[in-house]
C-alpha cells in the first residue's frame, strides 16, 4: 500500500508560520490501525500509551528537555509553576502540565510531527 503525502508536513509548515490547524485538516491515511481495545481505552481514559514507539534514548532526551524547560522558569501561556512556598506541597502546582509545548519548544514540535505518530 502506497502512503499518500503526510498532512503532518502541512501542519509543520502552518505551525512554523503561526497558522492554526483544525481537525478537518488532518486527512492522514496510513496502513497502521488501532485495535478496538485501544480505541475503547482511548475513549474511556482520554489517552493511549504507545509502548516502544520511541526508544529509551529518545524518551530520556524529551524528558530532560522538559525538565530543562521547568528549571528555566515560567513560560506564559504554556507553563507557569507555583513557587514551593505557594504550592504548599501540591506537586501539581509545582509541576503543572505544559500547554502546547510544541509552540515554544523545537524538540516537542519534532516529536509531535514524528512520522511514527501517523
Amino acid at each position: 500500500m502506497e502512503k499518500k503525502p503526510s498532512q503532518y508536513r502541512k501542519a509543520e509548515a502552518l505551525t512554523q508560520q503561526g497558522g492554526k490547524i483544525y481537525q478537518e485538516d488532518w486527512n492522514v491515511e496510513t496502513a497502521k490501525r488501532l485495535t478496538q481495545e485501544q480505541i475503547r481505552g482511548f475513549r474511556e481514559d482520554g489517552y493511549l500509551v504507545g509502548k516502544g514507539l520511541f526508544t529509551p534514548k529518545e524518551v530520556r532526551a524529551l524528558a530532560d528537555d522538559f525538565m530543562q524547560m521547568h528549571a528555566e522558569g515560567p513560560i506564559p501561556g504554556c507553563f507557569e509553576p507555583a513557587s514551593p512556598e505557594s504550592a504548599d506541597g501540591d506537586i501539581l502546582k509545582l509541576y503543572p502540565r505544559m500547554m502546547h509545548p510544541h509552540r515554544v519548544n523545537d524538540l516537542a514540535l519534532r516529536y509531535l510531527l514524528d512520522d511514527r505518530l501517523e
